[in-house]
């Protein structure tokens, strides 16, 4: 009688089990996302002035809480340094603010903003207003991952690859909204922590089908389906923190 409830207890508890794993809710994506910006460096990330180079240009960016201005300083004679920040973006040549079409608005505060996000992702692109989707979880290089993609209001869309593990960003994709053709997957490489903010380098690559959409970029990373591009590095990085 004894071993009679034993199993009895056994089949229950099995199915009850396998109702939990049946009618278990997905992960939420925005908090995924978040502990994945904490591990990146959580509220440093508002309260720091951080310089670095990429591609031989400077770099600079200025985080107060919500205020924010991400600056490049172009290697020219005219010293021209180009700014996004709250109030939009600007261009200034020797000292001086240069006027700029609608299309020159655009490019150059996504160009600036793109860099600067790079080098911290995921922190940088995400908003409330944001759409964000959880993809279940994915198997790369042999280790698993949630998968996260992410809609931004102005047409940038954007996939995240989260070690289930340790939760930090590990591999990136993108489409920007200016050149919604251009899909990029990002594999991180030499991650570096300073001032408890963590950085890191990509081997950049791109599908060799044009038809692949972002969404399907793991898979090919996975069938050798994609064409490596120059990696993406930063260089000379110093970050100082602020004062709350």
């Amino acid at each position: 009688m004894k071993r009679y409830i034993l199993i009895l207890l056994i089949v229950v508890f099995g199915a009850c089990n396998t109702e939990n794993k049946q009618t278990a809710t997905p992960p939420n994506a925005a908090q995924l996302l978040n502990l994945a910006v904490e591990k990146a460096g959580g509220d440093l990330l508002y309260n720091a002035e951080i310089t670095f180079r990429h591609q031989g240009i400077l770099y600079k960016s200025h985080r107060k809480d919500t205020v924010f201005s991400l600056q490049r300083y172009l290697p020219d004679s005219l010293n021209t340094v180009d700014i996004f920040s709250n109030n939009g973006t600007v261009r200034l040549q020797k000292s001086e603010q240069v006027p700029l079409d609608s299309v020159q608005t655009k490019n150059y505060g996504a160009a600036i903003e793109k860099v600067h996000f790079w080098v911290t992702a995921p922190f940088g692109f995400l908003n409330a207003s944001d759409s964000l989707d959880y993809r279940g979880e994915v198997v790369l290089a042999e280790k698993q991952y949630h998968k996260i993609s992410h809609q931004r209001q102005n047409g940038d869309a954007l996939v995240y690859w989260i070690n289930t593990e340790t939760l930090e960003m590990e591999y990136l994709a993108h489409r920007l909204h200016t050149d919604r053709r251009q899909l990029r997957f990002l594999e991180v490489i030499q991650p570096n922590t300073i001032e408890g903010i963590r950085f890191k380098n990509y081997r950049a690559y791109r599908p060799k089908d044009p038809k692949m959409t972002l969404t399907d970029l793991d898979q090919a990373f996975e069938a050798a389906a994609l064409h490596r591009l120059s990696d993406v590095v930063f260089q000379n990085i110093a970050v100082t923190v602020l004062e709350n």
